[in-house]
């Protein structure tokens, strides 16, 4: 018994949001488990009935509808599903269906709820993600934020301009513009040395470095 405990610990622990949980959780939650298996296209949960465990993808491929019939995800291996009925009123919010013969990991909701209670990472993730592929684009979109960043909000006044036929020099000269767009001379295109008729772009940033965007 202590070896099949270890082993959903060890599986579970390799996933959010059970994988930033401590030792004593883990284990907590490794020994609550019950294991449920369903064969591909039979219903998991249904619209309304009662809920009363967390339910982790162990193995096969889920997906998860809105009452309407809409799809609303399609789950595989580590991904967690049935929490916003635990969440709410103890009732499926949410129908599943088992899209391939699948194993579920039954996590009680006595454990959900201590886990909500005790990690506030755990409660972050099922109360805003929900998913791993949620979780994993809102994760990136913090940590990328400047990517999408209008550029307007970067730039603190407009930007400054010079004629196509300044050189480098001159343009290098704007030393208090943020950065310069122009078109560099290509010496394959005989634009000329040092001026802005050649067909590779660069910019001049404040502080004197060049960055070619050829």
């Amino acid at each position: 018994m202590e070896a099949e405990v270890r082993e959903i610990g060890g599986h579970l622990g390799r996933f959010p949001p059970f994988d930033r949980l401590s030792e004593e959780l883990l284990e907590m939650v490794a020994g609550s488990v019950e294991i449920a298996y369903f064969r591909a296209g039979s219903a998991i949960l249904e619209f309304g009935e009662p809920i009363h465990a967390l339910h982790y993808v162990r193995s096969g491929a889920v997906e998860v509808y809105r009452h309407n019939g809409e799809l609303y995800d399609r789950l595989g291996e580590g991904d967690i599903f049935g929490h916003f009925g635990l969440l709410r009123n103890g009732r499926v919010r949410f129908p599943a269906w088992a899209i391939e013969d699948t194993l579920i990991y039954l996590i009680p909701d006595t454990v959900f709820d201590r886990l909500c209670a005790e990690d506030e990472n755990f409660s972050d993730f099922v109360e805003l993600f929900g998913s791993r592929l949620k979780a994993t684009v809102e994760q990136s979109a913090r940590e990328n934020d400047l990517m999408v960043t209008r550029v307007r909000t970067l730039l603190s006044r407009l930007p400054v301009t010079i004629e196509e036929s300044a050189t480098v020099e001159e343009a290098e000269a704007h030393d208090r513009a943020p950065c310069l767009f122009g078109i560099a001379a290509d010496p394959r295109g005989g634009g000329g040395r040092g001026n802005f008729s050649g067909i590779r772009r660069f910019i001049v940033m404040a502080d004197d470095r060049h960055t070619d965007r050829s």
